[in-house]
Protein backbone atom coordinates (compact mmCIF):
# COMPACT_ATOMS: atom_id res chain seq x y z
CA UNK A 1 0.00 0.00 0.00
CA UNK A 2 1.31 3.41 -0.95
CA UNK A 3 0.14 6.45 0.99
CA UNK A 4 0.85 9.93 -0.34
CA UNK A 5 0.37 12.71 2.20
CA UNK A 6 0.03 16.12 0.58
CA UNK A 7 0.12 18.93 3.11
CA UNK A 8 -0.10 22.44 1.72
CA UNK A 9 -0.81 24.20 5.02
CA UNK A 10 1.50 26.97 6.19
CA UNK A 11 2.27 25.19 9.46
CA UNK A 12 3.35 21.78 8.27
CA UNK A 13 3.97 19.09 10.88
CA UNK A 14 7.41 17.63 11.40
CA UNK A 15 6.35 13.98 11.28
CA UNK A 16 3.36 11.74 10.62
CA UNK A 17 2.43 8.73 12.74
CA UNK A 18 0.84 5.96 10.68
CA UNK A 19 -1.43 3.40 12.33
CA UNK A 20 -2.66 0.28 10.54
CA UNK A 21 -5.75 -1.83 11.31
CA UNK A 22 -7.06 -4.95 9.58
CA UNK A 23 -10.34 -4.68 7.70
CA UNK A 24 -12.69 -1.70 7.96
CA UNK A 25 -12.55 -1.44 11.73
CA UNK A 26 -10.70 1.53 13.15
CA UNK A 27 -9.50 0.83 16.65
CA UNK A 28 -7.99 3.23 19.13
CA UNK A 29 -4.91 4.96 17.84
CA UNK A 30 -3.77 5.45 21.40
CA UNK A 31 -2.42 1.88 21.36
CA UNK A 32 1.20 2.01 20.16
CA UNK A 33 0.96 -1.61 18.96
CA UNK A 34 -1.02 -0.28 15.97
CA UNK A 35 1.79 2.05 14.82
CA UNK A 36 3.29 0.78 11.59
CA UNK A 37 5.72 3.69 11.06
CA UNK A 38 6.63 7.29 11.81
CA UNK A 39 7.71 9.27 8.74
CA UNK A 40 9.23 12.72 8.41
CA UNK A 41 7.42 15.39 6.43
CA UNK A 42 9.25 15.95 3.15
CA UNK A 43 8.29 19.50 2.19
CA UNK A 44 4.55 18.86 2.04
CA UNK A 45 4.68 15.74 -0.13
CA UNK A 46 5.38 12.69 2.03
CA UNK A 47 5.24 9.12 0.72
CA UNK A 48 4.87 5.98 2.85
CA UNK A 49 4.98 2.48 1.37
CA UNK A 50 3.68 -0.27 3.63
CA UNK A 51 5.83 -3.25 2.75
CA UNK A 52 4.58 -5.38 5.65
CA UNK A 53 0.84 -5.31 4.89
CA UNK A 54 -0.77 -8.57 3.85
CA UNK A 55 -1.94 -8.02 0.28
CA UNK A 56 -4.72 -10.59 0.76
CA UNK A 57 -6.37 -8.49 3.47
CA UNK A 58 -8.01 -5.08 3.53
CA UNK A 59 -6.40 -2.49 5.80
CA UNK A 60 -7.49 0.82 7.23
CA UNK A 61 -4.91 3.45 8.10
CA UNK A 62 -5.11 6.40 10.49
CA UNK A 63 -2.59 9.17 10.14
CA UNK A 64 -1.84 11.78 12.77
CA UNK A 65 0.61 14.66 12.58
CA UNK A 66 3.34 15.41 15.08
CA UNK A 67 4.88 18.79 15.84
CA UNK A 68 8.59 19.50 16.18
CA UNK A 69 8.13 19.35 19.97
CA UNK A 70 6.62 15.84 19.79
CA UNK A 71 2.96 16.73 20.33
CA UNK A 72 0.70 14.40 18.35
CA UNK A 73 -2.53 15.76 16.87
CA UNK A 74 -5.82 14.64 18.39
CA UNK A 75 -7.50 14.24 15.01
CA UNK A 76 -6.55 11.49 12.63
CA UNK A 77 -7.14 11.03 8.92
CA UNK A 78 -8.71 7.69 8.03
CA UNK A 79 -7.52 6.18 4.75
CA UNK A 80 -8.69 3.22 2.73
CA UNK A 81 -7.14 4.34 -0.51
CA UNK A 82 -3.69 5.63 -1.43
CA UNK A 83 -3.94 9.43 -1.27
CA UNK A 84 -4.49 11.63 1.79
CA UNK A 85 -5.08 15.37 1.55
CA UNK A 86 -5.23 17.74 4.50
Amino acid sequence: MKLVIKDQTTTQPRKYVIYRFEGNEVESYENPCNIVDVVYNTKGNTVFIDKTANSNKQHTYRITSMSATGVESENAYVVKSGVVRR
